[in-house]
């Protein structure tokens, strides 16, 4: 594991691979090409923080991550445009996310 040193404090981060399972609760975001209104842009890199690790989630894991990930609620500033970043990488199902009321999804988004 390497360190991030923000704000005086160090947080542990690493890649995530299948090895690593399920995380638990956590917070997520994605980094995405240039956004163009009207599309959706492509997924480049994750992040997932569950309190103890920084996750890096790469393109080719992001699938199986939500496969082990697919229980506990995951936090996320304006998670409509994650969620459509995910569901366009076939990582989520949007519908079974938000309409069928798993309450896995917890927009902190603050206007």
């Amino acid at each position: 594991m390497e360190n991030i040193n923000w704000n005086n404090q160090k947080y542990d981060w690493k890649w995530w691979d299948k090895s690593d399972g399920n995380i638990g609760t956590c917070s997520l975001d994605t980094e995405t090409t240039l956004i163009v209104p009207g599309e959706v842009p492509e997924y480049i890199l994750g992040m997932a923080y569950n309190g103890k690790c920084v996750y890096l989630i790469k393109k080719q894991d992001i699938v199986s991550f939500f496969k082990l990930n697919n229980k506990d609620r995951i936090f996320y500033a304006n998670a409509a445009f994650d969620l459509f970043v995910l569901e366009k990488m076939n990582a989520i199902n949007l519908i079974d996310e938000v309409e069928k009321g798993h309450k896995r999804v917890v927009d902190l988004l603050l206007l």
